[in-house]
């Protein structure tokens, strides 16, 4: 009897921690198969869809979150999708108003030597209009911040703040849980950073997810014809007009026909105007820049190198399609 009854409080045991943590590596992915809360991005050819899509369109869209930079896949057992300045996550365990999440990463890139809660001298009185105290972090946030961070979601959007306003790059900045806020003197305005585009810059892994999504929204039919093509328009643009002597830059290029239809499999080569010689990438460098997809689109990421500072560096894309050739350029400004 003795024994029945450890092998049934056991049995409970188990069971009980089985309930408490969710196993997350089975989890639902966010589909996009017959969802009406869906939409593609040609701007970076990725989908949004279902929860992070909903998410997406009530919480700020572009503005706060940027273009999509990859699908919703799954990342350590759970759903994420990367944005240009967060990472949606999925999280069924919780309430239906909790489900998505964005991920920690400004505490993540946050210098540790400045989140030390600020002395109690330093904390402003209640009624302070101008400095609002955060005692879950024990930091404060301020003037133009402030006022950002009230108007585009408070806690939800961006979480606590986890250091105080400091000077970084030239710029005041401010690190929040989930954001890392920037002001712009010259253009009068607080922008948010691109923490999802650094995070994957750091992770080789997360570089390959980035790789251009067909548009899961458009019905193709096979026994259309297609239209011959007589010419082309290209653009060109570049994830960073601003950039420093070191780290990533991304170019993005789009194809469209005589009739303003994208074009697919058009072949780009792309020439990177440094004053010490020009870089060229093509679809059989390393790294490649493939043929155009259903989008018309395709995009490469490079190492920027030492480039001279405050010498502009253009970009001249050459496109050909079936013979037909055009031509688009962009540039950016290495500047510190």
């Amino acid at each position: 009897m003795k024994t029945k009854l450890l092998f049934l409080l056991n049995g409970i045991l188990v069971l009980g921690v089985f309930l408490a943590f969710p196993v997350f590596a089975q989890q639902p992915a966010i589909s996009c198969e017959n969802s009406s809360s869906a939409d593609y991005f040609p701007e970076t050819s990725h989908n949004v869809c279902g929860a992070f899509f909903d998410f997406f369109k009530a919480r700020g869209g572009l503005e706060i979150f940027g273009y999509p930079l990859t699908e919703a896949f799954v990342w350590n057992g759970r759903t994420v999708q990367y944005f240009q300045r967060v990472r949606m996550e999925y999280h069924p365990e919780n309430p239906p108003e909790y489900q998505v999440q964005l991920g920690l990463l400004g505490d993540f890139f946050a210098p540790s030597e400045q989140k030390a809660r600020i002395p109690a001298s330093q904390i402003p009185s209640s009624n302070d209009r101008e400095r609002r105290y955060f005692p879950e972090t024990g930091h404060t946030v301020g003037l133009g911040f402030l006022k950002f961070y009230d108007e585009n979601g408070g806690l939800d959007n961006f979480g606590y703040p986890v250091t105080e306003f400091i000077l970084e790059n030239g710029r005041f900045v401010q690190y929040f849980q989930r954001a890392v806020m920037e002001w712009h003197p010259n253009q009068g305005r607080i922008a948010l950073q691109d923490l999802g585009q650094r995070h994957i810059d750091q992770d080789k892994d997360l570089q390959k997810k980035t790789e251009p999504a067909d548009n899961l929204l458009i019905i193709t039919n096979a026994t259309q014809t297609v239209p011959s093509v007589t010419s082309l328009h290209a653009t060109a643009s570049v994830r960073d007009a601003f950039t420093g002597q070191g780290g990533y830059q991304t170019v993005w290029v789009y194809v469209y026909d005589q009739s303003g239809e994208p074009v697919q499999g058009a072949e780009v080569i792309l020439y990177v105007r440094y004053l010490s010689g020009d870089r060229i990438f093509d679809k059989d460098t390393n790294p490649r820049i493939p043929p155009t997809d259903k989008a018309g689109h395709t995009q490469i990421t490079f190492e920027l190198g030492r480039p001279q500072s405050g010498r502009l560096v253009l970009i001249d894309a050459y496109v050909n399609y079936q013979g037909v050739e055009t031509k688009a350029q962009t540039s950016f400004f290495p500047w510190w």
